[in-house]
């Protein structure tokens, strides 16, 4: 399930600003946003946003856009990208999934069907191998299961079983899927079937416990990173949920959080932070060191307005929710 992001960054301090591109010609050059920017070694390169559809059917399209309206993203949250060339969004004002397959240039809802597989307010998306689909739907309290073509395969979640899901991971290795519930303060781990492993709130040993556990991410060595949103930081569990570490805290400088949301890992196990109301994403070693930010408050390139999830795939393409610019913000980072 993963998407990552690498690169040797320690030394990098902390960069808020974006590069903007300048030219005064007729046809101005364009200039390459990265961070930081030179005369330091780039880190991180933006490379698009993606507002709808149009993009995954091409030229053609574009031209008849007048005659057939794009889907349009309004208020995404969630984000994933899989190796099949496709990209999903949970998108929390239509209710629905965005998926845009870029190998087959098309686009398609998932959930908008009646019965077992309608979904109501889905927050976070991931895949499989398989191109199997799994959603959390926090209206509905439950993980709902499709395949590849959106057809409805199963859900997870009793009557009662939980109380506000929001948080999906997966680790295909060990066939295990981990959930969220933030207003039970738990995450719980349920086999590829869908049945009950275990449940972890973090280590009373430790004095570490959730508050409002929200967003997961499961790197390659089947470490499970839980954004613990109410206490400011990202608790860290081996794949059995024993407490590893910490990373973060509470306040107003940079590497502390705000309103810390998404979390990623990259492939060289840099750790990846998006902070709703700081509107930028932070990146941390493993010892929890801050190496650089990306992002400030705005709608260009590299702005944020309320970001929520992220995702970084297998070719260092990072995915960035921006739930109030209604787009995907795509970077990557530069080896």
């Amino acid at each position: 399930m993963r998407c990552r992001m690498g690169g040797k960054a320690a030394g990098i301090l902390l960069l808020m600003a974006v590069s903007f591109a300048c030219g005064c010609a007729a046809t101005p050059p364009v200039t390459e946003q990265v961070w930081p920017p030179s005369p330091a070694r780039a880190r991180i390169r933006y490379v698009r946003s993606i507002y709808d559809d149009s993009e995954v059917k091409g030229a053609a399209f574009k031209r008849w856009v007048s005659r057939s309206s794009p889907m349009q993203i309004k208020k995404p949250y969630g984000v994933f990208s899989d190796d099949r060339g496709r990209v999903y969004v949970a998108d929390t004002a239509w209710g629905l999934i965005l998926v845009l397959d870029y190998t087959q240039g098309r686009s398609f809802f998932i959930g908008g069907e009646n019965g077992n597989g309608r979904l109501a307010k889905p927050v976070n998306v991931i895949a499989d191998g398989s191109g199997n689909v799994y959603v959390v739907d926090a209206l509905q309290k439950r993980l709902v299961i499709y395949d590849a073509n959106g057809k409805f395969l199963n859900a997870i979640g009793r009557q009662g079983e939980f109380e506000r899901p929001t948080g999906i991971a997966l680790d295909e290795e060990k066939s295990r899927i981990y959930v969220s519930d933030t207003l039970r303060h738990v995450v719980r781990a349920y086999d590829a079937g869908g049945k009950f492993q275990f449940e972890f709130r973090g280590d009373s040993d430790q004095n570490v416990t959730f508050h409002d556990p929200t967003n997961i991410w499961v790197d390659k060595a089947g470490s499970v990173y839980v954004t613990d949103s109410m206490n400011f930081r990202i608790l860290v569990f081996d794949a059995d949920g024993r407490y590893i570490k910490k990373i973060g805290r509470i306040g107003v400088l940079p590497g502390m959080f705000a309103r810390p949301r998404g979390v990623a890992v990259d492939s060289e196990g840099h750790i990846y932070v998006v902070d709703a109301m700081f509107h930028n994403v932070q990146i941390f070693d493993q010892e929890g060191r801050l190496l650089l930010g990306l992002g400030k408050f705005g709608s260009g390139a590299g702005e944020f307005w309320l970001p929520a999830g992220i995702c970084i795939d297998r070719e260092d393409f990072i995915y960035v929710s921006d739930s109030l610019n209604h787009r995907i913000q795509v970077f990557q980072y530069l080896h």
